[in-house]
């Protein structure tokens, strides 16, 4: 692999990046190449976003596998709810997984969705057949995972907050995922 690191996407807008997370869970992400974890406030609402990139997979460290989209310690955490909802995601509706997760004294409100090249899908089967395609075509085979996450519990909406972070951030990160499967320097 290049020796590139993935960079952590710029706070935009009146976004402001923040140290620390607020909360102890973070997604699994065996198997990544490469991964970040950005936290971003805008006043009192905070967002962590969670950037996997796999640019090579093999047995076992596949960016889709079998394993849960949202990874607990039962002894800390629990999904209280999971569904497909439907965020905007660039210029359309897309498709994405939401849970929402309780413990620690937090309650979250988490999104995840793939990046198989320059596309986007919640669906574990279409991604596989998007990597699929991507070997068969000599396309883009790099894949990434994006969660993100916001306390549900503060008398806020979780939802608006998450899609007011990507709507700010989407091209952003889209950037930083392109310029190490490029191989850019950074």
């Amino acid at each position: 692999l290049p020796d590139i690191d993935l960079p952590l996407p710029m706070a935009q807008g009146s976004w402001t990046r923040l140290e620390e997370v607020p909360w102890k869970w973070k997604p699994d992400s065996r198997g990544a190449d490469h991964e970040v974890v950005g936290i971003y406030s805008q006043g009192e609402r905070v967002v962590a976003m969670y950037l996997q990139l796999h640019l090579q997979q093999k047995q076992g460290e596949e960016l889709v596998d079998s394993r849960s989209h949202f990874s607990v310690d039962p002894e800390l955490w629990r999904i209280t709810s999971q569904s497909n909802i439907d965020i905007t995601l660039g210029d359309g509706r897309e498709p994405v997984v939401q849970a929402v997760l309780r413990g620690a004294g937090h309650e979250l409100r988490a999104w995840t969705w793939y990046r198989i090249g320059d596309h986007y899908t919640a669906n574990p089967y279409e991604a596989k057949l998007l990597e699929i395609w991507g070997k068969l075509t000599f396309g883009r085979q790099d894949g990434a995972r994006i969660v993100l996450a916001a306390e549900a519990d503060d008398g806020q909406d979780a939802g608006k907050i998450l899609q007011s972070f990507l709507s700010d951030h989407l091209a952003e990160i889209e950037a930083s995922l392109d310029r190490v499967v490029q191989g850019e320097e950074l």
